[in-house]
């Protein structure tokens, strides 16, 4: 079976965050991420952790993207850096 034409994959925006905040593994940042996102889709791709802060990059559906936003900015210990349609441009600007 092909894969699925770039219509009918929908469209999706990456958003760059900065946490001010010590996370150990991945697992733990999806867990944290699943209690500020619970009603939106999202997907964490890149992770880097700092010494006090940590860089990673989620996709989000285009339609879920606003609120996506004011979600992670009225959380006390993250922040949105920037935000693109494609991931090459986020990776550059943060990383």
């Amino acid at each position: 079976m092909g894969r699925l034409s770039k219509v009918a994959r929908g469209k999706h925006r990456w958003i760059g965050i900065r946490g001010e905040i010590t996370i150990n593994s991945r697992d733990e940042l999806t867990t944290i991420f699943s209690e500020i996102l619970e009603n939106c889709e999202w997907k964490l791709y890149d992770f880097k952790s700092l010494d006090q802060n940590c860089l990673f990059i989620i996709k989000t559906n285009l339609k879920d993207y606003a609120k996506t936003l004011n979600l992670i900015n009225s959380h006390v210990s993250f922040e949105t850096l920037t935000s693109s349609g494609k991931i090459k441009l986020i990776r550059e600007r943060i990383f």
